[in-house]
């Protein structure tokens, strides 16, 4: 079982995302609204995977990935991102995000993105 840190200011999307995650058998641990709370409750909970919206408050996701790579050059990171920002996805990527998952998302979605960011850890 995989533990699960989400950090999107939306609620309903956090919310969503939990519900998948424990349709699916996953723990989620934590939840955060911004970018400088994601990098602290990683610090603190070491999750398996983290979920991190690009567009955030107080620090964008991409600053957020890159300080949680800072902790930990294996850290598991889903970007979460809107339909259309492809340029951002692959600045994502290109900072150590190992997958990505695009809003508006399901469970098969939200599956494949897990399968290919552990893939990509192997």
């Amino acid at each position: 079982m995989y533990r699960i840190l989400i950090a999107d200011d939306s609620q309903y999307m956090r919310e969503n995302l939990r519900e998948i995650m424990h349709d699916i058998g996953y723990e989620v641990v934590g939840e955060a609204t911004n970018g400088l709370d994601v990098v602290e409750l990683y610090r603190f909970l070491l999750p398996d995977i983290v979920f991190v919206d690009m567009k955030m408050p107080e620090s964008s996701g991409i600053d957020a990935l890159k300080r949680i790579i800072d902790i930990n050059k294996e850290a598991v990171v889903i970007m979460l991102s809107v339909v259309g920002k492809l340029d951002q996805v692959l600045e994502a990527l290109n900072c150590g995000a190992k997958s990505y998952l695009t809003k508006p998302f399901d469970k098969i979605s939200a599956l494949h993105a897990i399968k290919q960011a552990m893939l990509e850890e192997s």
